[in-house]
């Protein structure tokens, strides 16, 4: 999948994980694109051993959750959905609060308020 500057390879088997990121490195240069080593995480399911990738000589970190496009992906199955919920609720709540001078702002009208919430 990917979207504007965020890519996720979902590969099976593991053993893929080293050729498939290798050959989008390669592909993405050759469109003048870099993959940030630093912004770059592995996440591997159901193994014993996380996987080790490498580009350009440094090993890419591993991870257990990631967000995509504003959800959260974990490697727990058991707790993913509460961890998103909790990401979003907590995105919504900063949001929120980042209105309360517009709330509290003697100079709007009530009706602009009012059209400024339902937006």
């Amino acid at each position: 999948m990917d979207y504007a500057d965020d890519v996720a390879l979902f590969l099976h088997p593991q053993n893929h994980m080293q050729d498939k990121t290798s050959k989008l490195q390669k592909n993405a240069s050759m469109l003048g694109l870099k993959i940030n080593i630093n912004k770059t995480e592995v996440m591997s399911l159901n193994t014993k051993e996380p996987p080790v990738v490498e580009l350009d000589g440094k090993q890419l970190t591993c991870t257990s959750s990631f967000t995509y496009l504003g959800s959260m992906v974990t490697a727990s199955a058991e707790d993913g959905a509460d961890q998103d919920i909790k990401a979003r609720l907590g995105k919504a709540k900063t949001a929120f609060l980042r209105l309360q001078n517009i709330r509290k702002s003697t100079n709007i009208t009530r009706n602009t308020k009012i059209k400024s919430y339902n937006s």
